[in-house]
């Protein structure tokens, strides 16, 4: 299964969180990947790191793919997280 950054995947087993309509959430949006991928569900915004082979396996389809806009807004904030007088900050807090 081909997957990306920012999209909104529906797992096999529900989250706990319970919906406005009484049923279980089961929408994650991805936001890491690389070795371990991290979700979030869309209900609750509980966030999960696993594995890719066990995401892989929990995956059951893909419900909405990221547009190019919603990836350069998570780059953005990764850029963000990575400025440079942020680090400078940081290290005066120390």
């Amino acid at each position: 299964m081909d997957y990306s950054l920012g999209d909104t995947v529906e797992m096999k087993k529900p989250h706990a969180c319970l919906l406005p309509n009484g049923k279980k959430a089961n929408a994650w949006k991805i936001v890491r990947v690389g070795a371990d991928i991290k979700i979030e569900c869309t209900n609750c915004h509980r966030l999960v790191m696993m594995s890719r082979v066990d995401f892989n396996k929990r995956v059951k389809r893909i419900l909405i793919l990221a547009t190019e806009s919603d990836q350069e807004e998570l780059e953005m904030k990764k850029e963000k997280l990575n400025d440079p007088t942020r680090n400078r900050f940081l290290d005066y807090r120390e």
